[in-house]
């Protein structure tokens, strides 16, 4: 009797639980998954949504890790850019010069995918 109780009192509370998402939702004239996706992005769980970034659209970011491929022809790593941590590609002669931190200016590609630019020059300091 006492495991029904339990059981009864999950299944409670799961229809609690779904009735307050679904609420939320309508409240938010949302479907569920857009809500649920934006609060998954801004803890930085989801990727880009449509619409927020666009191929050629130029941004900046910042180095997680660079290196360049064994043939020498190309650089690739990460780029962390508002957040979002994003694959990059740029000549190897420019991954060969970038470190981990530096800042860079990029290029969207299609995808989850940056063209590095060229680095950032440091901001000049005044006074």
């Amino acid at each position: 009797m006492f495991l029904l109780d339990v059981l009864l009192a999950v299944l409670l509370f799961l229809a609690i639980v779904a009735l307050i998402s679904i609420a939320t939702a309508a409240y938010l004239s949302m479907p569920l998954v857009d809500v649920l996706n934006k609060l998954l992005r801004r803890i930085g769980l989801a990727g880009p949504w449509r619409g927020s970034r666009t191929i050629g659209a130029r941004g900046t970011g910042v180095i997680d890790e660079i290196h360049v491929s064994p043939d020498g022809a190309r650089g690739y790593g990460k780029l962390l850019t508002q957040g979002e941590l994003w694959d990059a590609r740029c000549d190897a002669a420019l991954a060969a010069e970038l470190e981990t931190g530096d800042e860079v200016e990029f290029v969207y590609e299609e995808g989850l995918v940056v063209q590095i630019l060229r680095k950032r020059a440091p901001p000049r300091r005044t006074g």
